[in-house]
């Protein structure tokens, strides 16, 4: 699994390129944190599309059934398995880890 961490500068470019790939995608998005535990936010959601808004400063996960907003992300990881991305990792300004795993149907493969 190859690891790579994202810069602030590129985030809107990088997921906005993503989305086209991803789009129609399972999806689960786990959230950790150190006051609110482990919790699953979402299970097997068709992915719309990723986002980053610079104005706003929010992330958003855009699924078939909702959109789970992310307010100013400090970081986002990317992990890639066999050039197919495998999950997002955005840690947000509150310590809360986001993890949004892509089922490898229609997983995006690695530029």
């Amino acid at each position: 699994m190859s690891t790579n961490k994202i810069a602030t500068q590129d985030w809107a470019h990088y997921f906005d390129s993503l989305s086209n790939f991803v789009e129609g995608t399972e999806v689960e998005i786990d959230i950790l944190g150190s006051e609110i535990g482990a919790q699953v936010e979402a299970k097997s959601v068709a992915l719309q599309g990723l986002n980053y808004d610079q104005k706003d400063k929010v992330f958003s996960v855009i699924t078939s059934e909702f959109e789970h907003m992310i307010q100013e992300p400090q970081e986002i990881y990317v992990d890639y398995r066999n050039d197919e991305l495998k999950s997002v990792k955005i840690t947000a300004r509150d310590g809360n880890v986001h993890i949004i795993k892509l089922t490898s149907k229609g997983a995006a493969k690695a530029d």
